[in-house]
C-alpha cells in the first residue's frame, strides 16, 4: 500500500513554523535573565493526523526545457513559400518522406527563364550557321579561283611543284 506524500505535509508545516517561531524569539540583543518559570518546559500545540492510504500520483506537471540528444537540420534545396505541411511536430519521418510543398510559381518563372535561355542560344546558333554557309558560298569560289590564278602565274615562272 503506498502513502502520497503530502498526506502529513500539514503536521510537518505546523512543526516548522513552531520551530521558526522558537528560533526566532531565541535571536534577541542580549540575553535577558532566565527566571525559574522560563527554565520550566513550554508547552507547544501539535495536531496529529492519521495517515490514511491514498492512490499514488505518477505523473506531476511541470514546466521546462526538453532538449535532444541529437540535432538534425532540415533545409530545402529552393527557397519559397510553404503551402501544404504533411506532417506534425513530433511525427516520426523516415528519408523521402515528403515534408512540405513549395508555392511552385517561383519554380515555374525559373523553369521559363531557362526556356527563354535555351530559346536564344538556339536561334544564336541558327544565326552562326547560315553565316557559316554564306561565308563557304562566298568564299570557296573566290579561294578557288585564287589558287587557281597562282598555279597559272607560277606554271609561268617555271617554279610550281606539283
Amino acid at each position: 500500500m503506498l502513502f502520497a506524500p503530502y498526506c502529513c505535509s500539514t503536521v510537518i508545516l505546523r512543526v516548522l513554523t513552531v520551530a521558526s517561531a522558537l528560533s526566532v524569539a531565541a535571536c534577541g540583543d542580549a540575553p535577558e535573565p532566565v527566571s525559574e518559570q522560563a527554565r520550566a518546559p513550554q508547552r507547544v500545540e501539535v495536531t496529529v493526523e492519521e495517515l490514511k492510504p491514498q492512490a499514488w500520483q505518477s505523473t506531476v506537471s511541470t514546466f521546462g526545457v526538453v532538449e535532444a540528444l541529437e540535432e538534425v537540420n532540415v533545409a530545402a534545396e529552393l527557397s519559397g513559400t510553404v503551402t501544404a505541411v504533411h506532417i506534425n511536430e513530433g511525427d516520426r519521418v523516415g528519408a523521402g518522406q515528403l515534408l512540405l510543398e513549395l508555392d511552385p510559381q517561383k519554380r515555374q518563372f525559373a523553369v521559363e527563364q531557362a526556356q527563354q535561355h535555351v530559346q536564344h542560344a538556339q536561334a544564336a546558333l541558327k544565326e552562326a550557321q547560315l553565316k557559316l554557309q554564306l561565308v563557304s558560298l562566298v568564299l570557296l569560289p573566290v579561294m578557288y579561283m585564287v589558287e587557281q590564278d597562282v598555279r597559272v602565274k607560277l606554271g609561268r615562272s617555271g617554279n610550281l611543284v606539283s
